[in-house]
């Protein structure tokens, strides 16, 4: 298992490694939630033994220690965090009470009605937060702010059904976007910043699992199958835009991530070729949109590693983010977090040992492998150091013209390396598999050749 706990998630070098930001015990540990920021602050939360547990991160900091939220019964957690630091922590206790954290005051309303199940968690530059929950066949919200640990009366959503599997997203100026099912029809309201709440259907058909996600500009994008509605800032929802296959979460205001039965891919809004983002099926993805398209996957529905893949100009970039297959076997979840992004997923292993850790890593869109000042060139030899964000099988090539006069391959350790190739050519071509291909003007002669790597 997992070893140490409160270790700093530094993202210096591309990605930490996976660590656990949990005791081991014996009970699941599930229903992981995360929410960053790009300061390199961020709050996790999950379900353990009826409980909630809380970790945070400050600026890039190191971890806290898990804080349980007391209470019997508590499920279902919800977390949220603005640029400047304001978080926010909802879940239900008991079943009939919403519950929480905001900027480390408690808040606690209990409901009476029917058994309460949170829909979703915003917070806007404000300080303000915004909950969405379901009280029998009703959506409810409500708003509080920060150091008052009291909710504004709470607010029905309209809904022509009984909602099902909502979903809420809050901008920074404090507008936001709920979507929900019912039996039929797939639903959506707006609100500004301190108005009131107006509701639209998208389709009256069956639908087929819907995700939402909001841009920093207030474009909403949600996806239903096949379908993906649009909604500019300060605009309405649009006619539907028809996919090539079923989309599983839409990323920014032009992409989304669909899979069919042999691999995974992006698809442009705008149209065009999908780009394969996995050569498999990544049930369980996540994704996020920052400087760059951070994706997260697992192999199969029934476990797997779990895998990344960052977006470049060249195509998509994967990564193994776990050390053993066997260990990562629950959907990962995935938020901004500095410049890079920050995954969290529960570990467990079965009888008959039931052991359960929930694990965490940074991720960083470094460049997977460049150059380190010019290449020398010594008679025979041409020398030239590479630095490597993470382990990379990379082919160094001695072209003279558009002929390739050598090249060889190896896998290089995260780091600096001094490499040496022998041959005659005018440039060299560094290339990682799907990723990055930098030149390098070289000069030399010689008739052999050699890949000669040593960390540095």
């Amino acid at each position: 298992m997992l070893e140490l706990l409160g270790t700093a998630l530094a993202l210096a070098g591309g990605w930490s490694t996976p660590m656990p930001i949990s005791p081991v015990g014996r009970y699941a540990q599930q229903s992981q939630v995360v929410a960053g920021n790009a300061n390199g602050s961020a709050i996790v939360a999950w379900e353990r033994d009826q409980r909630v547990s809380v970790v945070r991160v400050n600026g890039g900091g190191p971890l806290s220690e898990p804080l349980a939220m007391v209470g019997g019964e508590a499920e279902n957690p919800l977390v949220a965090i603005n640029e400047r630091g304001d978080y926010a922590v909802a879940f239900v206790s008991k079943g009939r009470t919403l519950a929480g954290l905001h900027n480390d005051n408690a808040f606690d309303t209990t409901f009476t009605e029917c058994s309460l199940s949170p829909a979703g968690l915003g917070l806007a530059e404000s300080g303000v937060a915004t909950v969405v929950w379901q009280d029998c066949d009703t959506l409810y919200s409500a708003d509080f702010a920060p150091r008052a640990g009291d909710l504004t009366p709470r607010i029905a959503i309209p809904s022509p059904v009984r909602p099902q599997n909502a979903q809420l997203k809050v901008a920074a100026d404090g507008s936001a976007v709920a979507v929900w099912t019912g039996y039929t029809g797939l639903y959506a309201a707006t609100r500004p910043a301190g108005g009131a709440w107006t509701t639209v259907t998208l389709t009256a058909d069956q639908p087929q699992g819907a995700a939402l996600s909001l841009t920093p500009d207030g474009t909403a994008v949600v996806t239903n199958g096949t379908l993906v509605y649009v909604k500019p800032p300060g605009g309405t929802f649009g006619a539907p835009i028809t996919l090539p296959m079923a989309a599983d979460y839409p990323v920014g205001a032009d992409t989304v991530i669909a899979h069919d039965t042999r691999k995974t891919y992006a698809l442009s809004l705008a149209g065009g070729v999908p780009v394969e983002v996995f050569p498999f099926p990544a049930c369980g993805t996540d994704a996020v949109q920052t400087s760059t398209l951070f994706v997260v996957g697992r192999t199969a529905c029934g476990g797997g590693p779990v895998w990344g893949a960052v977006r470049t100009d060249k195509g998509f970039v994967r990564t193994r983010l776990t050390p053993d297959a066997k260990l990562a076997n629950y959907p990962p979840r995935i938020a901004p977090f500095g410049p890079g992004a920050l995954v969290v997923w529960p570990v467990s292993s079965g009888p008959p040992r039931n052991r359960g850790v929930m694990a965490a890593t940074t991720w960083r869109a470094t460049p997977l492998i460049a150059f380190v000042g010019k290449p020398r060139v010594s008679g025979r030899r041409i020398r030239v150091r590479v630095r490597t964000s993470h382990e990379v099988r990379a082919t160094l090539a001695l072209v003279r013209g558009r002929r390739i006069v050598t090249r060889t391959r190896r896998t290089l350790a995260p780091g600096t390396h001094t490499l040496t190739l022998r041959g005659r050519g005018t440039r060299l071509v560094l290339s990682v598999p799907r990723g990055d291909e930098i030149t390098r003007a070289v000069g030399g002669s010689a008739t052999r050749s050699g890949l000669r790597p040593s960390r540095g």
